[in-house]
């Protein structure tokens, strides 16, 4: 008999988003918990009855009650989907802590199974049956799969392993410490293994995948969400695997490097292929090269554009060097309104432009571009920029530029 199924995991209901604005926060937290709506669609349309948690259902192990019912309602409301769950390392099972409160204090849904212990769980319905590794600490010395090698179950049925941790041999180290042998696949005779932790979708070895986390959380990898949808015919048969999209933000890193305003068109089009709907991007943008001070007005239009359009963006020019000129400064009145920088910058210009140039003199000058928009006053800014000026030509006299 055919057994079809979703496998997810990393979910971590409760990740504050503190880095964030408490609007965005908002939007970040909603969307994970929205995550659980499509993952219950998913197996709605492709016929799953049932949905396996490969562990971190919440972020921490203390939270609020109302946090802790949040995902139970949204399961709640798929009642014909079995939902089983297990602890990860960032919800780990301790002794009267986050999942005893779930058993014990709160009711669950009776379409949700909380797997706290290390022992078989047929699924209603189906040829089949869940062996947990549930973790009940968030670093374990052992591997919490072992179990799964001796562990007898009814002839005709498809075992499938849930767990959650860092395999062997794997190129990345997930979050957690703790170790999950690969080869559990054919010596507890699995059908599939499902893993949680890692939090991109990876197929390790055959019949042994990370579903990834369905909703992206962070700028580690440019990637958007996914669960899995498993298939299998029966005993012995191969898993049939399908990543399934279910990701509403997508998180993206870029670097780019230009030489004049006519580059910031390619960048462009590099941040329109992370997804068709920029107000969902979440980028971090390191903008690197040289521009000419001619073109640093559209290249501030560029950004504010951009940081506009996006959900959300930072845009780190560390070294991005403005190449300032006299006329360049005078005809677009970059510094408008601030005579005073005007001077400096024209004087530096001078000394930069002059026989045995000062190299500090562009740098400085970037730094009245970059300052003339705070609330620094003029005055301050030319005191500091004529103090970095003679220190870096002292410096060169003393032959250390």
């Amino acid at each position: 008999m055919a057994v079809t199924f979703i496998h997810t995991a990393d979910w971590q209901i409760g990740k504050p988003f503190g880095g964030f604005d408490a609007r965005l926060a908002g939007r970040l937290e909603a969307a994970r918990l929205d995550a659980i709506d499509r993952i219950g669609e998913a197996a709605r349309e492709r016929g799953a009855s049932f949905v396996i948690v490969a562990g971190d259902v919440y972020d921490s192990t203390d939270l609020a009650e109302r946090t802790l019912r949040q995902p139970l309602e949204r399961m709640r409301a798929f009642a014909d989907l079995t939902w089983f769950l297990i602890p990860g390392n960032h919800d780990y099972a301790a002794r009267n802590g986050l999942w005893h409160r779930l058993v014990q204090s709160v009711s669950l849904p009776a379409n949700v199974r909380a797997l706290v212990e290390p022992r078989p769980e047929p699924v209603p319905g189906h040829a089949a049956v869940i062996l947990p590794a549930p973790l009940t600490a968030r670093a374990l010395a052992h591997d919490p799969t072992a179990w799964m090698d001796d562990c007898a179950t009814d002839p005709g049925l498809c075992r499938i392993g849930l767990a959650h941790g860092a395999v062997h041999g794997f190129g990345g180290s997930g979050e957690t410490s703790v170790l999950i042998d690969p080869g559990r696949v054919a010596r507890a005779h699995l059908e599939y293994l499902a893993l949680g932790d890692w939090h991109g979708t990876k197929e390790v070895a055959p019949r042994c995948w990370y579903s990834g986390t369905p909703e992206p959380d962070n700028f580690a990898a440019s990637q958007k969400g996914f669960a899995l949808a498993v298939g299998i015919d029966g005993p012995g048969a191969a898993a049939k695997v399908t990543p399934v999209a279910t990701g509403h933000f997508v998180w993206a890193r870029l670097k780019a490097r230009v030489g004049s305003v006519r580059d910031l068109d390619a960048v462009s089009r590099e941040i329109a292929e992370f997804t068709d709907r920029p107000q969902r991007l979440l980028l971090t943008l390191a903008v690197q090269g040289a521009l000419p001070v001619a073109d640093y007005e559209a290249f501030a239009a560029w950004s504010g554009d951009l940081a506009a359009r996006l959900q959300h963006a930072e845009i780190a020019t560390d070294e991005l060097v403005i190449e300032a000129d006299g006329d360049g400064i005078a005809a677009l009145d970059v510094l408008a309104g601030a005579p005073e920088l005007q001077a400096v910058a024209r004087r530096l210009i001078a000394i930069r432009d002059g026989s045995g140039g000062l190299p500090a003199a562009d740098t400085v000058v970037s730094e009245l571009l970059a300052l003339r928009d705070t609330a620094i006053t003029p005055e301050a800014v030319a005191s500091s920029a004529l103090v970095k000026l003679i220190r870096a030509a002292r410096a060169e006299a003393e032959g250390s530029l």
